[in-house]
């Protein structure tokens, strides 16, 4: 295959991949990064919209009814930017409220952690000699939000921090392609650090029309259980929280520039946590 060819193929798989994946990053747990990076100069900015919901809650591994259904609604602002063929940057930030009865907070609600990243792509698949993967690092500083913790409504554990992740990425054919991600993440303020995994599998049905399904796993390093010794409901974000979390999701292309994104997840396994399912929106515009 020559390299007009190839760039022919890397722009149709991007056009209905990469917007799926950045979506996909924000209904997750994890930290969710693309080895497939923008084309060089091209700018994309999505806006999301999520709806989760959960009835029971993992304490420990044994899960419990709540009393009132835990409702987490979110919306997320992200921009990405590719200043080189092999460098982007990327920036996420938004809003979220909770609603929960009882609860210990009149008004649960505020600012959502904050990411700022850096992928670096080392091995891009479509220009290689070798029938290697694209492989891209990527690390991200997290900005905590201004919201509060230790109450099961909390919309995030707090804490400032870092994480770093490989991802890998290969297109079998030009409809068919698969991801992983493998990365750690480290926080402040006593927030138990873990390992994130993920993969996922996309198929182009056309050139407007794709579909995602993921699975991710996140493994908390230590901590305490809920209920457990020492624990009390003020350190609900010093947990050992573990979660597996399965997505669908849908993208239809548009325009050239516009896209509109459409996701389902729900919560197969986890720790500490809400056993949370919901939906998302996304439009996304690049330029």
């Amino acid at each position: 295959m020559t390299k007009t060819n190839n760039n022919t193929r890397v722009l149709t798989v991007k056009k209905s991949l990469v917007t799926i994946i950045s979506t996909l990053v924000c209904s997750s747990t994890l930290a969710g990064g693309s080895p497939w990076l923008n084309e060089y100069q091209t700018t994309d900015l999505n806006v999301s919209y999520i709806y989760q919901t959960a009835d029971e809650l993992y304490v420990g591994k044994q899960k419990n009814d709540l009393p009132d259904d835990l409702i987490l609604e979110s919306y997320i602002v992200s921009l990405n930017h590719s200043f080189t063929d092999n460098l982007q940057v990327g920036i996420k930030t938004g809003y979220a409220k909770s609603e929960f009865d009882p609860r210990p907070f009149s008004d649960e609600g505020g600012r959502t952690d904050s990411q700022i990243a850096i992928s670096w792509r080392v091995v891009d698949e479509f220009i290689t000699e070798t029938n290697l993967p694209t492989v891209t690092l990527r690390s991200a500083l997290i900005i905590d939000g201004n919201y509060n913790t230790g109450s099961i409504d909390a919309i995030g554990d707090g804490g400032n921090g870092i994480e770093g992740s490989v991802l890998l990425g290969k297109n079998f054919t030009p409809k068919l392609a698969a991801s992983a991600e493998l990365g750690y993440r480290y926080r402040s303020s006593n927030v138990r650090n873990d390992n994130f995994y993920g993969v996922s599998l996309f198929y182009s049905l056309s050139s407007q029309i794709s579909f995602s399904a993921g699975y991710e796993w996140s493994d908390g390093r230590g901590g305490l259980d809920i209920g457990g010794p020492e624990f009390s409901p003020d350190r609900f974000h010093e947990t050992d929280e573990e979660s597996e979390i399965l997505t669908l999701g849908v993208n239809y292309n548009l325009e050239n520039q516009w896209n509109i994104s459409a996701f389902y997840l729900d919560t197969q396994d986890g720790r500490n946590i809400a056993k949370q399912e919901g939906w998302a929106l996304s439009l996304g515009y690049s330029f």
